[in-house]
């Protein structure tokens, strides 16, 4: 065991082209094999509120008896404060450096293929404000493979680990659809709009820019430059400058962000009802523990699901 850790530590950093997606697909497929990866088995089912389409992944029926407690409790906070899953990581969910300062690492419990962990290599809180060598990790994965990158600002904003780590899903959400996710529609009308920070049909506090930064080469370029529009963007939603100098969050938020956007909404509440609610459900994608839970965003739409949680728009 201590040799293979040496040697999965000293391989090649996944800041090489290329490098990143690659070593994701291996290491999934090598965890799938051994049983050190564990899905949770869902199906899609899709609800329009309000004109908007959202994707809803419900566990499944076969699964949930022996599933929902577990589930439950690893998104306990009584539970993850106990222990930091990262120190030391799981050897198994191990994909590699993509810098000195940041790991990636399979997501054990996933319900999208390929969810992969950006994770500080020393210990920091998750209530830490971003920084650019953050906006550079996650932009290496960006970059080397489109996908969301994504990042829940503290318990409220639906974090299960106190950790700091950014996370990365590969897009398209649904496979079966040509939209990278649900809102897209939203996304590429709020682009059309010149100067426009807001994304239409959106009722709950929130900033949003198309960056432009995908076709720049320039990787210390684009971090700081999206840690500058980060920054900024909290700032318009109410933080104070003295947090940003300080490092720690005033209030909790969702960040989301592509090759192409870059989307913050500040949180108040982590749960709508007894559904937990993280950054995905401001793409449109959400994940429910039964058909009661389903059924309960049919009754209120899951569009006043994202309102409960959020502040009204100003």
């Amino acid at each position: 065991m201590m040799s293979e850790k040496k040697s999965r530590n000293q391989q090649s950093p996944l800041n090489e082209p290329g490098t990143f997606w690659e070593n994701v697909l291996k290491r999934t497929a090598t965890a799938l094999a051994h049983g050190d990866l564990q899905p949770l088995p869902t199906h899609c089912e899709y609800l329009a509120h309000e004109g908007i389409e959202f994707m809803v992944h419900v566990l499944d029926s076969l699964a949930r008896k022996s599933e929902e407690k577990k589930i439950r409790a690893r998104l306990s906070t009584a539970e993850t404060k106990q222990r930091d899953p990262f120190l030391p990581y799981e050897e198994a969910l191990f994909v590699g450096h993509i810098l000195p300062s940041h790991i990636a690492l399979l997501n054990k419990y996933n319900v999208v293929n390929n969810h992969t962990l950006i994770v500080t290599q020393a210990f920091e809180e998750q209530t830490d404000l971003l920084n650019q060598t953050d906006f550079l990790a996650i932009w290496l994965c960006l970059s080397d493979h489109e996908g969301l990158g994504f990042y829940n600002g503290g318990v409220l904003a639906g974090a299960s680990q106190s950790h700091k780590h950014m996370q990365y899903v590969p897009i398209p959400l649904d496979p079966w659809r040509s939209q990278p996710v649900p809102f897209q529609k939203l996304f590429s009308a709020a682009a059309s709009g010149a100067g426009n920070d807001r994304v239409p049909g959106f009722p709950f506090l929130h900033r949003f820019v198309y960056h432009g930064f995908e076709k720049s080469g320039d990787v210390q370029h684009v971090s700081q430059g999206l840690l500058l529009l980060y920054q900024r963007m909290l700032l318009e939603c109410g933080m104070a400058r003295h947090d940003l100098e300080t490092g720690r969050q005033l209030f909790p938020y969702n960040l989301l962000l592509t090759r192409e956007w870059m989307l913050v909404v500040p949180r108040r509440a982590e749960l709508f009802q007894t559904i937990s609610l993280n950054s995905l459900a401001f793409v449109g994608s959400l994940f429910v523990m039964n058909e009661q839970e389903r059924d309960l965003l049919r009754r209120h739409g899951p569009l006043t699901a994202l309102q409960s949680v959020t502040f009204p728009s100003r």
